[in-house]
C-alpha cells in the first residue's frame, strides 16, 4: 500500500496555497481594495441628451460593480415635476420603469442623489445630479389622413349623392383638380378610377384618364383624348379606393366616391349697332 502525502505551508496567519506560497501584502491590498471600490458608472439606456425617445422607455443604469439601490433617493422628473416610477436594482444594473405613459415631447431626468446606489460592501456612488441623465420623449405621432376637399373654392362642383349633382361649365380638355387637407407624399394611380354613365341604361363604366400630382396638396384628373362631355346627361364619378394616397406619415385617405356633371357655358355677345 503507497500513501501520498500533500504538504502545505502555512503561513502566520494560517493559510498557504498548495505550493506553501503565501500572499505578499501587495496582492492582498489589491484584493481589499477590489472589495471596497465604490461604483462607477458604465453607461445609462436612453443616453444622455438623446431625442425622440419612446414613451413607453424603461431608463436602465449599468455600474462597474454589483450595487443595491435606496429608492428613497432616486427620481424620475417629467418637465420637472417628479414622476412616479417603479425603482429596482438587478446585479451590476438599476432600472427605473415610469408607472404610466410618459408624455409626448416632454423633458425627462432621472436623479441619482449621493448614496442613492451603493455597491455591495456599501461604498456609495457619487450620484447623478440636473442634466446629468436628461432625454425628450419624441413628437405625438401624425395619425391624421388627409381628405379631400371637395369644397375647395378651386374646386369643380360636385356631390357625394348621385341623385344630386350640380352642373359645372366646362371648357376644352379642362381637367378636375382634387386639393387634400394636407400634403400628400404618395399617391397609386391604380388606386383613381374616373367612370361615366352615359344616360343610356348601361349605368357606370371606366374610361381612359391620367392623374398627376401637381403639388403637395393637387392631384388633376384628365381625359388623355377628347373633352368631358357637356351634356348634363352624362355623369361623370371619380372613385378613390383605400390607401390610393397617403401623407408623410403614411396615413392613407379614406375610400371617396364623388359624382360630377358638365355643360357647356355659351356667352353671347350684345349686338352691336
Amino acid at each position: 500500500m503507497f500513501t501520498l502525502a500533500l504538504a502545505v505551508t502555512l503561513n502566520a496567519c494560517g493559510y498557504a496555497d498548495l505550493t506553501g506560497a503565501q500572499p505578499t501584502e501587495t496582492s492582498r491590498q489589491d484584493v481589499s481594495e477590489a472589495a471596497e471600490a465604490a461604483p462607477t458608472l458604465t453607461s445609462v439606456e436612453p443616453a444622455n441628451g438623446s431625442g425622440s425617445v419612446d414613451i413607453e422607455a424603461v431608463f436602465a443604469a449599468t455600474f462597474s460593480v454589483p450595487v443595491s439601490v435606496d429608492t428613497a433617493k432616486v427620481q424620475l422628473l417629467v418637465d420637472g415635476a417628479v414622476a412616479a416610477a417603479t425603482v429596482a436594482a438587478d446585479a451590476n444594473a438599476v432600472t427605473l420603469t415610469p408607472q404610466t405613459s410618459l408624455p409626448y415631447q416632454a423633458t425627462v431626468e432621472v436623479r441619482f442623489a449621493p448614496g442613492a446606489i451603493s455597491s455591495l460592501q456599501g461604498q456609495p456612488f457619487a450620484g447623478i445630479d440636473a442634466d446629468g441623465w436628461k432625454v425628450t420623449t419624441q413628437a405625438n405621432p401624425d395619425t391624421t389622413a388627409p381628405t379631400v376637399q371637395w369644397n375647395h373654392p378651386q374646386a369643380t362642383p360636385s356631390s357625394s349623392d348621385p341623385a344630386s349633382i350640380p352642373s359645372a361649365a366646362t371648357r376644352r380638355k379642362v381637367p378636375i383638380p382634387l386639393f387634400f387637407s394636407e400634403p400628400i407624399t404618395a399617391f397609386d394611380p391604380q388606386g383613381v378610377t374616373l367612370e361615366v354613365d352615359s344616360g343610356k341604361g348601361l349605368g357606370f363604366t371606366a374610361v381612359p384618364f391620367t392623374v398627376v400630382q401637381e403639388g403637395p396638396l393637387e392631384l388633376s384628373v384628365a381625359l388623355p383624348k377628347g373633352d368631358f362631355r357637356n351634356d348634363t346627361n352624362w355623369v361623370y364619378r371619380i372613385v378613390l379606393s383605400e390607401g390610393a394616397v397617403e401623407d408623410a406619415a403614411g396615413n392613407a385617405v379614406a375610400p371617396d366616391v364623388r359624382y360630377f356633371r358638365f355643360y357647356t357655358e355659351i356667352t353671347i355677345q350684345p349686338p352691336n349697332f
